[in-house]
């Protein structure tokens, strides 16, 4: 009897360990680098609940047996399964194995469906695809973004990037949760982001989640490597135009790491050279940039976790000339003349990162990003005498500044109720400070016995922006999932509060097993406007602040697309969308930032915008051929009440047709060969289609030559088709000293000019301005460790 309860006791309590059920949580690591991995699937392969590693790499999985296999999958990665034999919720780490480093070709799948399911207006960017395109000297991420369905690039040259109907200012670049607001060098032929310094990239142009705000039609989410914790290892890269270096490794074993990239162009360096060889004009400009970005990670314990990161970039541009004679008195008189200008941002950050229990994650953000545009242009005027002594005659100097400052608090949380249900939450504000403009002249001229020092701001304008987010995460069954949130935002300054709502919406609905359709709709405020002054990415586009009697803009969109998994070979998504845009702003008739001295809210005109379009997109991601194909048709238009007659106008970037085709084909392991092609409509311009001299000036003869040019209405002409084709050849091999690479690249490899403006010439013939011939390039890189 004593032994039947003994084994009955046995199965009772062997029964309820089995029925007991767990919550697994933990973090996805590459086993080579210990870099946490963003958006890797995790599943439990018995119950088949799935779930997605976050930003830093975290994951919780509830509602877990005793027994289970946990199985960890992302491409380019091996499937990974860990075994389990749970008596309590537990943490752990799963490593994952690059698939280039094993023998099988074929790369091990779970099964889950990874694209079709993913959300509508989503675009997740593998840092290995920006060398797989051919690029302009080096690998560029926003030249890969300008290929996606629904961006476009603006005119050759520019780095910046218009979606679906916006502005280049609409746009929210975020490097590891902080905001850069100008992201180009060299005029916008590379963009300030260091490809050797990326981890993860996400692009969001539509449905966006209730945790982003501050912009209205796209946000760019680029996130830094950490630093390898296993070794230390660097990377070299020789260009024509620019040169970068990486170094990372542990500082302290599986605790402390750290991460330093830097990027230089050199023009600056030999262009003197050329000059005195007469290869360059002597007028040419000087011309140097260069970024650094610094990281360092520690890990106090597998809860805690403190990342430190600063950015650094600067471009400078200078032209000078000096002419030397000498008079009748044998005296030395010397003209000096220099035009100097010079844009840069600033970021520093540091945030922590605390996991509560086995079902919250929290990150808290302390953050500083600091953007200046500064111009100098100075003349002067030197005597030398015969007993060497030096007069300055005449020394006129005008500058301008504008400058725009952010501190930025804030706390992110990620609580996970169920398997089928997250929630996320948050709040913070940034402390805005505001400087667009600030001149300054200064006047001695010695002959006229004048001195003067004059200067015009625009004071400082200090503003908060709070905010506070909640985002509910559902799926209900194996077909629908359901992202619903709600963001409220504000702007206080100078007594004054303006509080906005932002209702969000993204729901995905699996019809097959290869096919979901989507659909959503967001609402999104921004409480600042990037006042342009040119058609090309220039830094004289100030940034300024919905005061003075700006509204802030805003804006609704509504989606709908499909996404259809054609055996299990290539994706094919389509999406239509609707954008209306209210508080678009842009300068008056005749105003402009240089033209005159009158406060920029004096300069500026409110109105709104309307887009709408398709983007079609098949792509291919697997086997020796990779690639894409991707169409979009849209239209997006202007209209302000005291612009064009109050009537709508084609938007600058309104580009009717857009298409682009990408191929990269890999002929053995160390070869492969990339092209790129791409074809849109003309962008429109405004022209006059008449020109006279005034009747009242005829009959006056007066002796100067007066013409007045009649513009009809803007935008009124289109520039001819834009098309290019990008050519790419790379080399791979490795031996003792590391991992070599060798890329050799053809920019506009059949030489299409492609006009950037156009204008009447003395003939009445109308002339076009070109801007990129055929360039070839050259880049060496050396992986070592």
């Amino acid at each position: 009897m004593l032994k039947f309860k003994a084994l009955l006791f046995f199965l009772i309590i062997s029964q309820s360990i089995h029925s007991q059920r767990f919550t697994v949580s933990g973090y996805v690591e590459d086993i080579n680098t210990g870099e946490r991995i963003i958006g890797a699937y995790v599943i439990d392969s018995l119950s088949k609940n799935v779930t997605q590693t976050n930003n830093f790499g975290f994951f919780i999985l509830k509602n877990i047996g005793s027994k289970s296999a946990i199985q960890a999958t992302y491409m380019g990665l091996k499937l990974k399964t860990i075994k389990l034999s749970l008596l309590h919720d537990t943490l752990i780490t799963i490593h994952m194995q690059p698939v280039m480093e094993l023998k099988e070709v074929v790369v091990t799948s779970s099964g889950y469906n990874h694209n079709v399911n993913t959300q509508l207006g989503l675009t997740t960017i593998p840092v290995k695809q920006l060398t797989s395109i051919p690029a302009l000297g080096e690998s560029d991420l926003l030249k890969s973004i300008q290929s996606q369905p629904g961006i476009k690039g603006g005119v050759e040259g520019s780095a910046g990037i218009f979606v679906r109907g916006g502005s280049t200012g609409e746009n929210l670049f975020m490097l590891d949760d902080v905001p850069m607001y100008n992201v180009s060098h060299l005029y916008g032929f590379f963009s300030a982001f260091n490809s050797s310094a990326i981890k993860d990239i996400k692009l969001l142009k539509g449905c966006f989640p209730a945790r982003y705000g501050g912009r209205v039609s796209s946000v760019i989410d680029v996130r830094s490597r950490d630093g390898n914790s296993k070794l230390v290892k660097g990377e070299i890269s020789l260009g024509i135009i620019s040169s970068r270096f990486t170094i990372e490794g542990p500082l302290v074993s599986d605790k402390t790491t750290f991460m330093v990239s830097g990027r230089r162009s050199y023009f600056d360096l030999y262009a003197g050279t050329l000059k005195n060889m007469s290869l360059l004009d002597k007028e040419f400009p000087g011309y140097y940039f260069y970024d650094l970005n610094a990281r360092l990670t520690h890990t106090f314990s597998q809860k805690n976790k403190v990342f430190i990161s600063f950015y650094m970039g600067k471009d400078n541009i200078q032209n000078k000339n000096e002419i030397m004679v000498t008079d009748a008195n044998s005296e030395e008189v010397s003209d000096y003349y220099s035009e100097t200008s010079g844009w840069g941002n600033f970021i520093g950050s540091l945030r922590w990162n605390h996991t509560f229990g086995n079902s919250l994650f929290a990150n808290s953000t302390f953050a500083y990003t600091r953007y200046n545009y500064f111009t100098l242009s100075q003349y002067r005027n030197t005597r030398t005498d015969s007993a060497f002594i030096s007069t300055v005659l005449k020394d006129y100097s005008a500058s301008y500044n504008s400058d725009i400052s952010d501190i930025i608090i804030k706390s992110d949380f990620d609580y996970s109720i169920s398997n089928n249900h997250k929630l996320l939450f948050g709040a913070g504000n940034t402390f805005h400070s505001f400087n667009p403009a600030k001149n300054v002249y200064r006047m001695s001229d010695k002959e006229l016995n004048v001195k003067a020092d004059t200067s015009f701001t625009d004071y400082t304008l200090y503003a908060c922006e709070p905010f506070l987010y909640i985002e509910d995460e559902i799926n209900a069954g194996q077909k629908l999932s359901i992202n619903t949130g709600l963001r409220v935002s504000g702007l206080i300054s100078e007594n004054k509060f303006s509080l906005n709502a932002e209702p969000r919406l993204s729901t995905n609905y699996k019809i097959f097993p290869q096919m979901v359709i989507k659909t959503g709709y967001s609402r999104m405020v921004q409480y600042m406007h990037l006042l342009t002054s040119s058609g090309l990415n220039m830094p004289t586009d100030i940034w300024v602040p919905a005061l003075k009697g700006l509204k802030p803009l805003k804006s609704d969109q509504i989606n709908l697309g499909v996404a259809f998994d054609w055996d299990k070979k290539a994706l094919l998504s389509i999406e239509v969308y609707q954008k209306w845009l209210f508080n678009t702003t842009d300068y008056r008739n005749g105003s402009s930032l240089l033209i005159d001295l009158s406060p920029w809210y004096e300069k500026t005109t409110q109105g709104r915008g309307n887009a709408k379009g398709i983007e079609v997109s098949v792509e291919k991601q697997e086997g020796s051929l990779i690639g894409s194909i991707n169409y979009t048709l849209s239209t997006a238009t202007r209209e302000y009440f005291d612009l064009n007659n109050s009537k709508p106008f084609p938007f600058k970037y309104d580009r009717l047709h857009d298409f682009n085709i990408s191929a990269n084909y890999k002929i053995s392991k160390k070869w492969d060969v990339s092209a790129l092609w791409t074809y849109g409509t003309g962008y429109p311009v405004t022209i006059p289609i008449e020109k006279y001299s005034p009747a009242l000036i005829v009959f006056a003869n007066v002796g100067q030559h007066y013409i007045v040019y009649y513009y009809p209405s803007i935008n009124n002409y289109r520039l001819s088709a834009y098309h290019r084709l990008d050519l790419g050849l790379h080399f791979k091999t490795q031996n003792r000293m590391g991992e070599h690479a060798l890329s050799i690249d053809i920019f506009n490899a059949y030489n299409r000019k492609n006009p950037i403006n156009m204008y009447f010439w003395n003939n009445y013939s109308l002339k076009y301005n070109y801007l990129l011939p055929i360039i070839p390039s050259i880049t060496y890189i050396l992986k070592f460790k």
